[in-house]
C-alpha cells in the first residue's frame, strides 16, 4: 500500500489513492529516471569513451479509472487542485519511505463518451531525486561530562568535564546517492579558523576567521545554492563566503558511512557543531 500525494501552491491536496470513486490502474515514473551519457568517438579506436553522466527530469504519469454517476463532478474537483501554474509537490508514502519532490502538472487528459472512463494526469519533476521529508540531525560535542546525579564531590578540583581532543562522530546516509548538508557551528567563546572535515572522504571545509560568543554560522553545500552566513549576535547576517578557504571543498555525505570531525586552532571546547541532512533516493517504487 502507498500513497501518492500531490500539494499545489495553495497549499491544496489530492491524494490519488483516495479519490472518491476511482480506482488508480497505473503509475509510471516513480522508478529511476534514465541516464543521460556523454560519448566521444575515435575514428581509428573501436568503441565510445563515455563522459560525464547525468539524470534528467522525472515524469510521473497517473492513470485512474472512473466509476459512478458523479464522474464529472469529480474531475472538476481534481482540476481545481491541479490546474495551477505555480510549483507544486509530490509526495510518496509507504511503509519505509516519506518522499517529495517539487513538481508542475503538465496536464489531467479525460477520455470522454465511453462506458469505461479513464484520467490521464501527467506531472513532470525537476529533481532526478525524491528527498526524504524527514531531516536527520546530529551534532558533534566537544565536551565530555563527568559527573551524574545524584552528585558527590568526593575531593577538591574534580573535574566537571573534559575537553575531548578526538571528538569523530559517525553519519550514516542510507538513500541511494550523497546528500550536501546543513552545518551549523554556534560559538560560546572565542574560536578561531575552525575545520570540519569528512574523514571519509578525505574532504575538509574550513573558515579563516575568527568568531567570538553568541555568533553563529550555517554552511550549506546545496548545488547552486552553497553559502555561508554569519549571524551576529543582534541577529545580523552577513555572507562569509570570502572567509572560505580556497582549498576548502563544500562538504557531501557519500553514501553510507561518513566520519567527520571538527577542529580549530584555537576555542574547540567553545563551538557547538550541528549536521542535518535529508537522504536523496533515485527510484522507489
Amino acid at each position: 500500500m502507498f500513497n501518492l500525494i500531490f500539494k499545489n501552491s495553495r497549499g491544496q491536496e489530492l491524494d490519488f489513492t483516495q479519490i472518491a470513486d476511482s480506482q488508480i490502474l497505473s503509475v509510471s515514473g516513480l522508478e529511476t529516471t534514465t541516464a543521460e551519457i556523454s560519448e566521444e568517438s575515435n575514428p581509428v579506436i573501436d568503441g565510445v569513451s563515455f563522459g560525464t553522466v547525468r539524470r534528467g527530469k522525472r515524469n510521473v504519469i497517473i492513470t485512474l479509472a472512473q466509476y459512478g454517476i458523479n464522474v464529472k463532478e469529480i474531475r472538476r474537483n481534481i482540476y481545481n487542485v491541479l490546474s495551477g501554474k505555480e510549483k507544486g509537490e509530490l509526495r510518496f508514502i509507504d511503509e519505509s519511505l516519506d518522499v517529495s519532490t517539487s513538481a508542475y502538472v503538465e496536464n489531467v487528459v479525460p477520455t470522454h463518451w465511453t462506458n469505461a472512463p479513464t484520467l490521464s494526469i501527467s506531472i513532470l519533476c525537476e529533481s532526478a531525486f525524491f528527498e526524504s521529508t524527514v531531516t536527520k540531525k546530529t551534532r558533534i560535542i566537544s565536551l565530555e561530562g563527568k559527573f551524574s546525579f545524584p552528585l558527590e564531590l568526593s575531593e577538591i578540583g574534580q573535574e566537571f568535564g573534559a575537553i575531548l581532543t578526538e571528538n569523530d562522530l559517525q553519519i550514516v546516509n542510507n538513500g541511494q546517492e550523497k546528500t550536501p548538508c546543513h552545518i551549523r557551528l554556534t560559538f560560546n567563546g572565542e574560536v578561531e579558523n575552525p575545520v570540519i572535515t569528512n574523514f571519509s572522504t578525505n574532504e575538509y571545509f574550513s573558515l579563516i576567521r575568527s568568531f567570538s560568543s553568541g555568533q553563529v554560522v550555517d554552511i550549506y553545500s546545496d548545488v547552486g545554492q552553497k553559502r555561508a552566513i554569519l549571524t551576529d549576535v543582534d541577529g545580523t547576517e552577513t555572507d562569509i563566503f570570502s572567509d572560505v578557504s580556497i582549498s576548502s571543498t563544500w562538504l557531501f555525505l557519500k553514501l553510507g558511512e561518513n566520519i567527520l570531525s571538527v577542529s580549530s586552532t584555537l576555542g574547540l571546547d567553545k563551538v557547538l557543531t550541528e549536521i542535518e541532512f535529508k537522504e536523496l533516493y533515485y527510484g522507489v517504487d
